[in-house]
């Protein structure tokens, strides 16, 4: 599944947009962000995380080395918790 997959399928199983947030060059699901949500991003080289802000503070949840598994693990943080 790719970011724009993710995308669809995160609003058909009723996931609202303002859950979770989609920052890359071609995709960006807001520009503002609510705190606290988790955040899809793609790096210049290829590397992607699900990262989040609160407060000021920000951390990496997690990284991965394909597209592929950050939408993975995005998705089933989402709809199967």
């Amino acid at each position: 599944m790719n970011r724009h997959q993710l995308r669809a399928a995160l609003r058909e199983a009723g996931v609202g947009d303002s859950r979770y947030g989609i920052m890359t060059p071609d995709l960006r699901t807001s520009e503002h962000i609510q705190e606290s949500v988790p955040v899809l991003v793609g790096a210049p080289d290829q590397s992607w995380a699900i990262e989040a802000w609160e407060r000021g503070d920000h951390w990496v949840e997690a990284s991965f080395d394909s597209e592929e598994a950050a939408c993975a693990y995005l998705y089933d943080r989402l709809v199967k918790h």
